[in-house]
C-alpha cells in the first residue's frame, strides 16, 4: 500500500481535489492570512468550496496521519490560523479544515464535536459551516494503512509494553520500562520497547514529560481487549495424572524450575467467582515433553485434569504468579482471556475490570 508524505498530499490536492457535493473552486498553497509569521507558520492550503450557490473559504492543515496526538495538535493549529485571519481585519470568514490520508470514525466524531471539518483521501469526511453546511461521510476503508491511527502494539510481544502500564503506571525512563518487563518475565528488546512507547504516546495513552506516565487506563484496557488473541498452540494434549491434579501440577512446576522452562496455568478462580463445574485446567508451556518428564499420567479426553498447550507466546507467561506450588497467569492475562470468551466468561471478567484499572492486584 502507498504511504504519502505531507508534500505529496498537497501536490495531489493542488491537481485534483473534490468532496462531493462540494466543488473546490480554488486551492492556494501557504495562503497569506494577514500574519507577520514566517511562511512555515501559515496554513498549508486555503480552499474555496462552492455548494448551493454559496462559497466558503477553509484554511487547511495537511498531516500524514491522524493519531489522537496529531489530531489534537492540528486542532490547536487550525484554531490559531482562523483566529489570526480574523484578527487581521479581513472581511471574509474562514473555517478550519484538516486533511489526512484516513479519518477513523472516532476521529470524525472528535472533529464534529468541536465544529472542525476534516477530509481524508480515502473517501471519508465531515464539512461543517455552522448553521449552513453539514456534510458527513464515513465507512470507506483506509486506502493508506501505514497512516492508520492505531499501530498494532496491543498484540503479541510488543503488547508487553502496553500491559506493563496496567501493572505500574509510571516510569522514569525507557530503560526502566524495559527492565520492569524483564523483571516480570517478558522477553523483549529495548528498541521494541522504545518504538511501542512512541506509538502509545501518539495515541495519548501514555504521556512523557519528566516521567513516562499512563494517561488513559480505560482506553488502554479497551485496546488490549479489542486486539487480544489467545496464545497460538503448536500442540495440545489432555492428560489425567495418576496421583491427581495437585500432585501433577507440582511435578510440572518442578520440571519447569529444573529445566528453566516456562509453564503457567490459566485459572480465573484465582481472581474472580466463576460459575460452573470442574473443568480441565489450561496449562501453557513451550515443551509438553519436558514439562511432563517423570510424571505419571494418561492421555485421555474423558474428564482430564489438564489440557497442556505448547506455545512460545510471551504474553501468557508475562507476570506469572506462583501460588500453592504452581505458576498462574497474571490477573490481566486471565481477564483478557475471559473477555475473549462467551457471555458467562465476559460477565466473570467484569468482576475484575475495576480492580485492574485501579492497580489493586499490584499493591
Amino acid at each position: 500500500m502507498e504511504t504519502l508524505t505531507e508534500k505529496q498530499i498537497i501536490e495531489r490536492l493542488e491537481k485534483d481535489f473534490s468532496f462531493p457535493p462540494l466543488k473546490a473552486m480554488r486551492v492556494e498553497p501557504e495562503p497569506d492570512i494577514g500574519s507577520r509569521a514566517p511562511r512555515r507558520e501559515r496554513p498549508d492550503l486555503a480552499i474555496d468550496f462552492m455548494w448551493q450557490d454559496k462559497e466558503r473559504v477553509f484554511l487547511a492543515e495537511v498531516k500524514r496521519s491522524s493519531t489522537p496526538k496529531t489530531l489534537e495538535e492540528s486542532l490547536r493549529q487550525l484554531k490559531n490560523y482562523v483566529d489570526t485571519a480574523a484578527g487581521a481585519g479581513r472581511d471574509m470568514e474562514y473555517f478550519p479544515l484538516l486533511i489526512v490520508p484516513y479519518l477513523s470514525p472516532e476521529a470524525l466524531e472528535r472533529l464534529t464535536a468541536v465544529n472542525v471539518s476534516g477530509i481524508d483521501l480515502s473517501g471519508n469526511g465531515v464539512v461543517i459551516v455552522p448553521g449552513e453546511w453539514f456534510i458527513y461521510r464515513s465507512g470507506a476503508p483506509n486506502r493508506y494503512p501505514a497512516s492508520a491511527p492505531i499501530k498494532n502494539v496491543f498484540r503479541r510481544t510488543s503488547s508487553l509494553v502496553a500491559r506493563v502500564f496496567l501493572m505500574r503506571p509510571e516510569f522514569g525512563s525507557v530503560t526502566e520500562v524495559y527492565e520492569e518487563i524483564k523483571r516480570r518475565g517478558g522477553e523483549i528488546t529495548l528498541p521494541t520497547v522504545s518504538k511501542a512507547l512512541k506509538t502509545l504516546q501518539e495515541e495519548l495513552i501514555v504521556g512523557r514529560e519528566n516521567k513516562i506516565k499512563l494517561l488513559d487506563p480505560e482506553r488502554l484496557l479497551e485496546m488490549l481487549e479489542q486486539n487480544y488473541q489467545r496464545p497460538a498452540g503448536r500442540r495440545k494434549l489432555t492428560v489425567k495424572f495418576a496421583a491427581g491434579r495437585s500432585e501433577g501440577l507440582a511435578a510440572l512446576a518442578a520440571n519447569s524450575d529444573a529445566n528453566n522452562l516456562q509453564v503457567v496455568g490459566d485459572d480465573p478462580t484465582k481472581y474472580a467467582l466463576v460459575p460452573g463445574g470442574d473443568q480441565a485446567l489450561a496449562v501453557y508451556t513451550p515443551s509438553a515433553e519436558t514439562a511432563l518428564r517423570g510424571a505419571k499420567f494418561t492421555e485421555t479426553s474423558r474428564f482430564p485434569d489438564v489440557e497442556i498447550i505448547e506455545t512460545d507466546d510471551q504474553t501468557v507467561y508475562f507476570d506469572r504468579r506462583r501460588e500453592g506450588g504452581f505458576y498462574w497467569t497474571s490477573p490481566l492475562e486471565s481477564y483478557l482471556a475471559l473477555r475473549a470468551g462467551g457471555k458467562r466468561e465476559r460477565e466473570t471478567a467484569e468482576q475484575m475490570r475495576e480492580d485492574i484499572k485501579g492497580f489493586r492486584y499490584y499493591m
